[in-house]
């Protein structure tokens, strides 16, 4: 990494602690005040009203759709982390996914974007009634590669992906063969947008057929690239697992709530004498005056009041 990128990568680390404590910290006083008014009995009336106005029905939602929100967010989090394995394996693997002998390549440069003036076969009207020479394609694009047969099926102009000397996976035409007694031992690559080989840069002389990983095969989707190159470097990565935090800890914080909520609900229900099979069948009786907590209340017509508003 260079000096500017670890700078980046610092100031991107820090300020996603910064999001995540504060993030937190809310979280923790809205949890905080939210339980100490449940307890306190200040949402008491709103609680019964909930409670006695779900019908049997209602109430199997209710768990249906808590069950559906849990499984969500074990397949969010699954799928987040189904990906950022998926990006961290293409970048060990030279920015490939290999799938028998087809492959998707994830493009990291512009030197196949667009043709140079200066590489006048690109642009020969003989050649390109022979051979496809419009094929480019842009950085973040994801390609599709197909593995050579043998090495008669190599022909010259074709956009092969190879392995240079530095380890990474390049994508180039094939712009000239190497021969020794009449027979093609080697190739020489050149980027659509470049205007010198690749040798000397890529690979110390020529490439041979073992170099070749295989050819563009003419598949191209747009843009992909994008998020698994993002998810490859170290802010995508710290960024995901931000995320996944955030999402745990707001999980966590509505599920305490709610187990809370529904244990006030139980607790007041106890208190007014209602029932499980009362607040099914709806057949609860009205209290002139009932203590709660120290707080008075009057229970009338499904609705608990205050008795200082009654």
């Amino acid at each position: 990494m260079t000096n500017s990128q670890i700078i980046i990568t610092c100031v991107a680390a820090f300020c996603l602690v910064v999001i995540c404590a504060l993030f937190t910290v809310t979280i923790i006083r809205y949890k905080r005040a939210t339980s100490e008014a449940i307890t306190k009995g200040a949402d008491d009336p709103a609680l019964v009203a909930k409670a006695l106005r779900r019908s049997k029905k209602q109430r199997i939602v209710i768990r249906v759709f808590s069950a559906l929100w849990k499984a969500l967010v074990a397949l969010i989090l699954l799928a987040a982390i189904c990906f950022m394995a998926a990006s961290i394996y293409t970048r060990v693997s030279g920015n490939r996914f290999a799938f028998g002998d087809q492959a998707y390549l994830v493009i990291s440069s512009d030197s196949m974007s667009s043709k140079n003036p200066n590489n006048t076969y690109l642009s020969d009207e003989e050649l390109q009634s022979q051979y496809d020479l419009d094929n480019q394609f842009s950085a973040y694009d994801t390609i599709g590669i197909q593995q050579y047969d043998s090495a008669a099926d190599v022909k010259l102009y074709d956009v092969v992906a190879y392995e240079a000397t530095s380890g990474q996976t390049v994508v180039h035409r094939i712009v000239d063969t190497v021969e020794e007694d009449g027979q093609v031992v080697g190739y020489i690559t050149r980027g659509d947008t470049n205007n010198i080989d690749d040798t000397g840069v890529f690979y110390t002389s020529y490439l041979t057929y073992d170099d070749i990983i295989g050819y563009f095969d003419g598949k191209v989707i747009p843009v992909l690239g994008y998020p698994v190159v993002f998810l490859q470097s170290p802010a995508g990565i710290m960024t995901l697992v931000a995320l996944a935090y955030c999402f745990i800890t707001y999980d966590v914080a509505a599920s305490r709530l709610d187990k809370s909520r529904k244990a006030r609900t139980s607790f007041v229900l106890s208190a007014l004498h209602i029932t499980p099979e009362q607040l099914r069948d709806g057949s609860y009786n009205d209290l002139e005056s009932v203590v709660i907590d120290g707080r008075e209340y009057s229970f009338t017509g499904g609705q608990l009041t205050p008795r200082e508003e009654a």
